[in-house]
């Protein structure tokens, strides 16, 4: 069995986890297809109140999926669940390796792999104007393309 991409190190009855409809357009829901969505990677709610890979346009409606890739009632359902409200910590591999992260840096959503939406450093490690923080670097994890993160509100520079 593969290794997750996303682990949740808090206890979970303290997080609020939703299900959303899939904006299959961006998002596909079905295992074999050649992106599909995967267990920690990040999406954003839509206009039409369902969720789908962002577009890094600096919404503050961004959240990590809570499924591994081929659930099958993910699947059948159409509906993706997310971590939605409240900080928790993780560890997760959907994160940019290039990245010249440290601990206590500030944390951004954006695209990390091919058509893949995780975590990146956030400009100069503090954050520029418009862009979205989302949590704290925690822990690095030498030689592996992982970290650990404190999630926090959303929140928007001016």
């Amino acid at each position: 069995m593969a290794a997750p991409n996303f682990e949740l190190l808090s206890d979970i009855s303290t997080t609020t986890r939703r299900d959303f409809l899939a904006d299959e357009t961006t998002a596909s829901l079905n295992p074999l297809d050649a992106n599909p969505l995967v267990d920690g990677e990040w999406v954003e709610i839509t206009d039409a109140g369902k969720v789908g890979r962002g577009t890094g346009s600096g919404r503050a409606c961004v959240y990590p999926v809570y499924a591994e890739k081929g659930r099958y009632d993910v699947q059948a359902l159409r509906k993706v669940p997310v971590l939605m409200l409240h900080e928790y910590e993780a560890e997760t591999t959907i994160c940019d390796p290039a990245s010249p992260l440290a601990v206590g840096d500030m944390l951004k959503v954006g695209t990390v792999l091919t058509n893949k939406r995780g975590i990146l450093r956030a400009t100069g490690g503090v954050g520029a104007s418009g862009e979205v923080i989302v949590g704290i670097c925690t822990k690095l994890f030498s030689g592996l393309n992982k970290l650990r993160f404190q999630r926090i509100p959303p929140q928007k520079l001016p």
